[in-house]
């Protein structure tokens, strides 16, 4: 519904099955109307609350953890023989949509029952506040006849039943009475939707929640996008809802002029609805809810009822979803975007093409995701989908290296606020929003703000939106670069950079000493080889080191075949007819008898190959050729990329990147391109064009060093290579003082190029 049409609509139409209206009470009382109209004196003006954190949380009362957590104790061992045939069918129905299937059993049950407790205590205090509104009697002890008692008179969707129902009076009497008791704590609670979340949390294991992608968003930053969203009128859409932190108004019974009139919530999963429902009721949000999966909803049923979207969509991996599924949400997509879409589209990229595709021109969405969007592959798709279809009003990246601001997940947070358009080529300033102060509490004025530039808790560039590229990492944008590049050169116009031997298969083709042995596999078959870069100590990796670690049985050899004689070229074939191949040659002249021992290898070891990129390899058993790299540098970091000098055969996997320097240059100016990458200087400009991961460590690939500005030894002045090569030295030398010897190349660099 585009914000140019003033009509109102109080309920919706949608033609999807399980969804069902309610709002929130009205109020029957001069003190009940007033308590709606406005919040105590300075609420709306103040928006310093913590945005990173609630006190509600800091509050979180484990006396309440430990009594659902010791009910649902008692139900776990009565789970298996107690449940009706027809109630265990429907709870494995419920494992299978809430990915719990996928964990141990044991834990499984655990998180089965205390599902239902949790559950139990929800509709109790969803009974109480309709009792304290005098629309229901007392709680009495048959709770599952109050419950539905309070269905029929209420028509509230919370008291719904489900399979949760039938698990929870497994639990003692005397233990459900005692959740029951604790229903007042949420009911009184200024921060419902923060104490749900943070129950919840607390209750499921990682693994519980990670399997269906469930991050729970803090409150604060959830006010923040649904200010920005909505205004007073609107019918917002929350997919995706979980405890409604996104769509319920920051102060039960305050209905503040930037709240909408009405949210409509959405989710896959019955108990997470229960959740949003139980909070938009609490806080007096008129609300519709459904069970059911937004991606299955047409967008032409929503777009003309709906003025926003607030969203956090669930963060699952696009090989966590089954192929059918996954072909399906692919195709769907590619018929709204109109162009291709990567087949690894993670499932938050199929909410943002569904979500633009739901909304009028005027709507707006806010919706947060991982920061990686911005420069994986399959973001280049989801850039052109939103320049095409978007006026981006704005970016926020919370620091990836910085903590989390999710209290569970170690995953980064990208903050998108959009506004569907109507223009071909949508166009105006996009402010790209960097927070490196996770505790900042007004970053989220730049969004009105004309004026770019450093602030105490990050920075601000403005970028007219026709300049941003799909195909540019958009990321480097909000990154800050203090180093003056005049005088370097890309590293690519010196060396050539290339990633480490992507072997397919490294518990095949990374043999320790020992199994070199045991098969008597010949050296001619093997390659001296660094399992892991960022396991080298020092700056420089000389054959004595690789001796080292081949004799303290690590895995220091890489298989590293020509072809061999009869062996079929194809893995499936090879597998079929493994006994047949190579035998003969085992007692032939010497040069095929020294083939003995790595026939004897792949006789044993090819039945429990399964890797896909070896089957689809030919020949399978053949890595890459490579020569050994000159310089090594690992792919990932989270502390800094130590450049390595090589002057060992040892070759490298795709766990580090290989420098290979112009042959023209001498031993010295090598060395001195490897002082500079130390260099500070040096690390600022390989992070500058490194990806931040998730978990706030760096990634740079290959095509990304080489973009990094180096210093170009051929044209400085040899007095300074002199200078560069021996601080380099004294940096390599066992028990140096790093530090003081990078300070030292620091001044080197300030002096005489920089």
């Amino acid at each position: 519904m585009s914000r140019e049409v003033s009509e109102q609509s109080n309920c919706w139409n949608l033609s999807v099955s399980t969804g069902e209206t309610y709002g929130a009470p009205t109020p029957d009382s001069i003190t009940d109307l007033c308590q709606y109209v406005a919040p105590p004196e300075g609420i709306i003006e103040h928006e310093t609350t913590e945005l990173h954190g609630d006190n509600a949380e800091e509050n979180f009362d484990e006396e309440l953890l430990e009594v659902i957590t010791t009910t649902a104790h008692t139900i776990v061992s009565r789970l298996d023989g107690n449940i009706a045939s027809d109630c265990q069918d429907e709870l494995a129905a419920w494992c299978d949509s809430h990915g719990l299937n996928s964990i141990d059993q044991c834990e499984r049950r655990t998180i089965i029952a205390r599902q239902a407790v949790f559950s139990l205590w929800l509709k109790a205090s969803l009974y109480e506040w309709y009792h304290d509104r005098g629309e229901l009697p007392s709680l009495g002890s048959d709770l599952q006849e109050a419950f539905q008692q309070a269905k029929d008179k209420t028509e509230c969707p919370g008291f719904d039943q489900n399979v949760l129902d039938e698990v929870v009076h497994l639990a003692d009497e005397a233990h459900k009475q005692a959740v029951v008791a604790q229903r007042h704590r949420l009911v009184n609670s200024t921060k419902p939707a923060v104490v749900i979340g943070r129950l919840y949390e607390a209750l499921l294991s990682n693994d519980g929640r990670d399997t269906l992608g469930q991050y729970r968003t803090p409150q604060s930053i959830g006010r923040v996008m649904r200010r920005w969203a909505t205004t007073s009128g609107d019918t917002v859409l929350d997919p995706g809802m979980g405890s409604a932190a996104l769509s319920s108004p920051g102060f039960p019974g305050w209905m503040l002029h930037s709240d909408p009139d009405h949210v409509h919530g959405i989710d896959r999963s019955p108990l997470s609805r229960l959740m949003g429902t139980v909070t938009l009721t609490l806080v007096g949000q008129e609300h519709t809810t459904q069970t059911t999966d937004y991606l299955s909803i047409a967008p032409q049923q929503v777009s003309e009822t709906v003025d926003a979207i607030v969203c956090n969509p669930p963060y699952v991996r696009y090989n966590e979803l089954s192929t059918e599924y996954r072909a399906t949400l692919n195709e769907q997509a590619e018929r709204l975007a109109g162009f291709e879409i990567p087949g690894k589209t993670p499932l938050h990229g199929y909410f943002i093409y569904h979500a633009g595709a739901c909304l009028s021109p005027g709507d707006r969405m806010a919706i947060i995701v991982p920061h990686h969007v911005l420069h994986r592959q399959y973001g280049e798709a989801i850039k052109r989908y939103l320049l095409d279809r978007f006026r981006i009003h704005g970016l926020a990246l919370y620091d990836p290296k910085k903590e989390s601001v999710f209290d569970t997940a170690d995953t980064t947070a990208l903050l998108l606020f959009l506004e569907a358009s109507s223009q071909t080529e949508p166009a105006g300033t996009t402010r790209l929003i960097s927070i490196e102060d996770v505790e900042n509490t007004g970053w989220h004025r730049e969004l009105q703000t004309d004026t770019p530039g450093t602030r105490d808790w990050g920075h601000v560039i403005h970028v007219e939106q026709p300049e941003l590229q799909p195909e540019e990492d958009w990321s480097q944008q909000l990154k800050t670069l203090t180093v003056d590049t005049t005088n370097l050169t890309p590293l690519s116009e010196i060396a050539d950079v290339t990633r480490g031997i992507s072997t397919g298969d490294n518990g095949f083709f990374c043999l320790s000493q020992a199994e070199v042995e045991e098969y008597g596999i010949d050296n001619q078959h093997l390659q001296p080889l660094i399992r892991k870069v960022s396991t080298v100590t020092g700056y420089e990796y000389r054959s004595n080191d690789w001796r080292a670690h081949r004799e303290a049985n690590r895995e220091a050899w890489l298989l590293y075949l020509d072809d061999l004689d009869e062996v079929p070229a194809e893995l499936v074939e090879a597998k079929e007819t493994r006994g047949t191949w190579g035998v003969a040659n085992l007692s032939r002249d010497e040069p095929v008898q020294r083939s003995a021992g790595v026939y004897d290898y792949l006789h044993e070891a090819v039945p429990d190959i399964t890797s896909t990129k070896l089957q689809n390899r030919a020949p399978w058993y053949r890595v890459d050729r490579r020569d050994s790299p000159q310089i090594v540098m690992p792919t990932l970091s989270r502390d800094g990329f130590d450049t390595i000098l090589n002057h060992s055969s040892a070759l490298i996997l795709n766990n580090g990147n290989g420098i290979y320097p112009d042959p023209s240059l001498t031993q010295n100016e090598i060395k001195a391109l490897a002082a500079f990458l130390n260099s500070t200087v040096g690390e600022e400009l390989l992070r500058y064009h490194a990806e931040t991961r998730p978990s706030g460590a760096y990634r740079i690939t290959s095509g990304s060093l080489g973009d990094v500005q180096v210093i170009d030894p051929r044209i400085l002045d040899p007095d300074v290579i002199a200078d560069l090569a021996a601080l380099f030295d004294e940096l390599s030398e066992p028990g140096s003082d790093d530090g003081n010897t990078v300070d030292r190349i620091d001044a080197a660099l300030a002096d005489s190029i920089l």
